[in-house]
């Protein structure tokens, strides 16, 4: 589905781009699909109005016909034509595998699973992502590990200077993705009241993180990121403990007083505040979801 988004974007693109000349007045129309995925705009400009609806003409006929360019004798270019088909054509085979994929998706093979999304709203996408990673879930995980790992939402922060970035491992980047789209467009929402439980617990989820920043960003940054150093000394303690030797853990200490100090002492900039938050708190909602949504299928299934 993104590959045929990506190209109809770069074709819409285009396209008003020649708009611009050849009919300036429905060159900045958001171009919607509606209507079995078809736009009326493209349809038109493809001369396939006609195939759609043989009792009226579309009603960018009579537009068209006032446009300012129609007026200095400007004409639809055969090329504007070609990629409003290119366009439709993009739309129509979309739809058709969407309609496969929802018959597959939606198969009584996959009842239980479509319960445990429907309680967190997710979309004919994520579902069919998420049925490709983990079915069957019985026989495929052991423990929530592996189950995060591979939808992509075992992540790992990296901080470096001024920079701070999420490493997801060798998990699905395209789930994580449409894992962020969720959270932005469901969860990030206020409260409604055809939410689910598990809808409800998420929601509740981010508000918490995010009044935990409003009160004070500097001390939450700098906890978040004391903790995770606090994780990684620890790690390494053990390791030196292991090799019995007293030089090198009398060495790491040293090093690790330094750590500790250094990191107490570093400012947080003003300008990050907002863009490391931005990423935390969905990162954190992510992780969240993940755990409940693995115990659902725990719960369900085995």
């Amino acid at each position: 589905m993104q590959t045929f988004d990506k190209i109809s974007s770069s074709l819409i693109s285009r396209i008003k781009q020649q708009l611009s000349h050849e009919f300036p007045e429905v060159s900045n129309v958001r171009v919607d699909q509606i209507e079995g995925n078809r736009r009326s705009l493209i349809v038109w400009l493809a001369q396939r109005d006609l195939e759609r609806n043989k009792t009226r003409k579309s009603p960018y006929y009579k537009k068209h016909l006032r446009s300012v360019a129609t007026k200095y004798g400007i004409k639809i270019s055969e090329f504007t034509r070609f990629l409003a088909t290119q366009i439709d054509d993009n739309d129509v085979k979309q739809a058709e595998i969407k309609d496969k994929l929802q018959e597959l998706i939606y198969s009584s093979e996959f009842t239980k699973y479509n319960q445990i999304f429907d309680e967190f709203r997710f979309n004919l996408g994520l579902r069919a992502l998420l049925i490709n990673l983990i079915y069957p879930f019985e026989s495929r995980f052991s423990d929530i590990g592996g189950f995060k790992k591979r939808i992509g939402s075992a992540q790992r922060e990296e901080s470096s200077g001024s920079t701070a970035s999420w490493r997801t491992g060798d998990g699905s980047k395209l789930c994580r993705a449409e894992f962020y789209l969720w959270v932005s467009t469901i969860i990030t929402k206020k409260e409604s009241s055809i939410d689910s439980f598990v809808i409800t617990k998420l929601k509740n989820f981010y508000q918490e993180r995010k009044a935990k920043f409003s009160t004070n960003p500097e001390d939450y940054i700098q906890r978040r990121e004391k903790g995770i150093l606090d994780k990684m000394l620890t790690l390494m303690e053990e390791l030196v403990r292991k090799s019995n030797d007293k030089d090198h853990l009398i060495k790491f200490y040293e090093l690790k007083q330094l750590a500790l100090q250094e990191q107490a002492e570093k400012p947080i900039i003003p300008s990050q505040k907002n863009e490391k938050f931005g990423i935390l708190i969905i990162n954190q909602a992510i992780g969240y979801a993940s755990r409940l949504l693995y115990r659902r299928f725990r719960d369900t299934l085995k």
